[in-house]
């Protein structure tokens, strides 16, 4: 329960929330498709075929991004920062596509 409790207020989870946050705002500013009934509202929340990859590589670039300018050692090299920030942008594509296959699941 520790382990678990340490996984979850570490900053790397604090990355990933924001990470989260900001992609679904991109989210709605991408294309949506028309919808399937004539006359019905455009739902802001979904993405055109096309682009549905977008969400999911920004998880990873903003993911590593944020985990490399906001490294709390600042005399940690850059290869290191770097290496943290791939496994900051992997947990967050990890939690992206739980999220999105968690809402088709039960949506």
């Amino acid at each position: 329960m520790e382990e678990l409790f340490k996984v979850l207020v570490n900053a790397d989870t604090a990355m990933v929330g924001v990470t989260f946050i900001l992609c679904q705002i991109a989210k709605r500013m991408l294309p949506s498709p028309p919808p399937e009934i004539p006359g019905e509202p455009y739902n802001p929340w979904a993405v055109i075929r096309r682009m549905a990859w977008v969400p999911f590589a920004l998880a990873f670039v903003l993911g590593v991004v944020l985990s490399v300018v906001f490294d709390p050692e600042p005399g940690k090299a850059m290869l290191l920062k770097v290496r943290g920030g791939l496994q900051t942008g992997a947990y967050s594509v990890a939690t992206w596509e739980l999220w999105s296959n968690a809402k088709k699941l039960f949506g």
